[in-house]
């Protein structure tokens, strides 16, 4: 695997999770730094200024060691080496081998010059290409990722390669990922600690991507299920990305929500109004973009066969015209034109010329429950099953209703579905659709959470499903990805008062004694008595202002719970330890 396709993920992830805090910082860090630059490329260089100036910067960042403050130092100290790294500074061009070729030359003529000096130095004066390599930049689970092995960066041949491979392959993606400054990489790359997203080997979500890879050759098409927050729109999407190397849809993968309003007319085909250069309106069939994503990936595919009777200029043309979002008058005659042409050509070539088609194309359909599955796809669902589609068993090639024309689907293009359990459950699923898809079950993982201000998250979110699966049932248990982004005590009070406890609200309506008993008693007060004398409940918020009852509050949360709930819910077990049930 490619430094890219390593870096695509990971950054990816990362970028999601921290974008916020890197854009509140962005603009005070980049100005810092400028200045930095200033100071370094001034005549009246001052070693002591520049130095605190870059402590001022770290301590912006959010960590005392971003920059290598100790090993910057002796690259200042050393107007040779300053000499030798002048040509990389900022609006320069990088050849990468030359700036091997130079780092590998300080090396060996200067004693005490470490490559996190070199460049902590060159992030200083080329935040646009460059970033800090030391152990708190590039830490140990980043490491593991990009190189296979967590010793650190240090020196020698090899370390300068891996060096240089990481700043080239940044440089290579950052675009992609809509990032701007190579630093803006390496403030993300720092956040990478405990979990990272990714999996030990690098690849993300490892065991499901062979699951994936395993039901996708077989049926074509996976649906993620699993309670809210358990990473499904992001396990789909990165899957995807990793298998076409492309961070945005447009080319070879598309994503779509479904809705209840989401119609044929949008996924497959349907009229649309134009209006030509002179205000005249006009009715066309535009096609949707499940039929234009088919259409890519057949194209494409047979755009790689080695066959003379295949016109590879017309269909390059398509390919063209594919990826366009609007088609004038002009255009849309020749698009309809090389459809034909398409169709016909799919009509004459053998079976087996349709087989294996590559690469491979990818439809991320997210919440894919909420749609009404009849009335999107009608009777294409049939042509989604293995034997029916482009040079299966059973080939099958129909005729669309309001265009006319022939559709098949190739063997290339692939469906992800995700599904939120605590929406619908797989047991309500169209019949039709739960036959023709596998399915792949997403659980929350307490084990990627770990310890904050001495609350084990591992823990509370365990006891927190244990009792949700005990007094109504698995799929309305609660995702780990609710914990991943906390840091401080803060985050946590975040999640727990605008997350956890409405979804808590939202799963058990009106029924606080239930509330009340997942909650082993905590956070919820008795405000008043009903006429009746029933007690009526309310969220605690009191609690929020009190750090030291916060944290006692969600240790005893994670306890062993006392009583029961009452009312319906009075056959809950009294034991914490009850097993789920399905």
């Amino acid at each position: 695997m490619s430094m890219e396709e390593k870096l695509n993920p990971l950054l990816h992830c990362l970028k999601e999770k921290h974008q916020d805090e890197w854009q509140r910082k962005e603009e005070n860090i980049i100005q810092y730094i400028s200045k930095v630059r200033e100071k370094i490329e001034s005549e009246e260089f001052n070693l002591d200024e520049i130095i605190k100036a870059v402590r001022e910067i770290n301590s912006k960042m959010g960590t005392g060691g971003f920059f290598d403050v100790h090993r910057l130092q002796r690259v200042l100290r050393n107007g040779s080496v300053m000499a030798v790294l002048s040509k990389y500074r900022a609006g320069t061009v990088v050849d990468y081998l030359e700036l091997k070729n130079d780092i590998t030359e300080i090396r060996t003529r200067y004693r005490g010059i470490g490559l996190s000096g070199i460049f902590t130095y060159l992030s200083l004066v080329n935040p646009e290409i460059f970033i800090p390599i030391g152990e708190h930049v590039i830490g140990k689970k980043v490491r593991k990722i990009l190189f296979g092995d967590n010793s650190p960066i240090v020196g020698g041949n090899w370390e300068i390669d891996k060096a240089v491979w990481l700043i080239k392959g940044i440089n290579s993606v950052k675009e992609g990922l809509g990032i701007k400054y190579a630093l803006e990489a390496g403030f993300y790359l720092s956040k990478c600690r405990e979990e990272c997203c990714m999996g030990n080997n690098g690849n993300v979500n490892e065991k499901i991507t062979r699951q994936f890879d395993k039901l996708l050759h077989k049926k074509g098409q996976v649906i993620l299920y699993g309670p809210p927050g358990t990473g499904k729109t992001y396990i789909a999407r990165n899957y995807v990305v990793e298998k076409t190397g492309e961070n945005k849809p447009g080319n070879r993968w598309e994503f779509i929500t479904f809705h209840q309003s989401y119609s044929y007319e949008e996924f497959i085909e349907g009229f649309r109004p134009k209006t030509d250069d002179n205000g005249n309106i006009r009715y066309e069939v535009e096609d949707g973009i499940f039929k234009r994503l088919t259409l890519r990936a057949l194209v494409k595919g047979l755009l790689k066969k080695e066959n003379t009777e295949i016109d590879k200029n017309r269909l390059q043309r398509l390919s063209d015209l594919l990826t366009k979002k609007e088609l004038s008058q002009m255009e849309y005659t020749e698009y309809a034109r090389l459809k034909r042409y398409l169709w016909e050509l799919v009509g004459e070539l053998p079976e087996d010329d349709l087989k294996k088609l590559t690469p491979a194309f990818y439809l991320i359909i997210d919440e894919i429950n909420r749609g009404n599955i009849s009335k999107i796809l009608g009777e294409l669902i049939t042509l989604l099953e293995k034997d029916k589609r482009l040079g299966g068993e059973n080939q099958l090639i129909v005729r669309l209703p309001y265009s006319g024309e022939p559709f098949a689907v190739p063997p290339n293009l692939y469906i992800i579905g995700t599904m939120n359990t605590a929406d619908r459950s797989i047991a309500l699923l169209d019949v039709a659709l739960r036959r023709r898809f596998a399915f792949i079950e997403v659980e929350p993982d307490p084990e990627k959470l770990g310890t904050i201000e001495g609350i084990n998250l591992a823990e509370l979110l365990k006891a927190i499903n244990d009792r949700i699966t005990a007094v109504k049932d698995r799929d309305h248990r609660i995702g780990h990805s609710y914990f991943l982004n906390v840091e401080t005590l803060e985050d946590i009070k975040h999640v727990w008062y605008y997350e956890v406890l409405p979804l808590l609200m939202e799963y058990f309506y009106n029924d606080w004694e239930t509330i009340k008993w997942v909650l082993n008693g905590q956070f919820i007060k008795e405000i008043s008595k009903t006429p009746e004398d029933e007690p009526v409940y309310d969220i605690d918020r009191e609690i929020i202002e009190d750090n030291e009852k916060f944290v006692k509050a969600l240790k005893d949360v994670i306890s062993k719970r006392n009583g029961r709930p009452s009312g319906d819910n009075d056959h809950s077990p009294t034991n914490e330890g009850s097993t789920e049930t399905s």
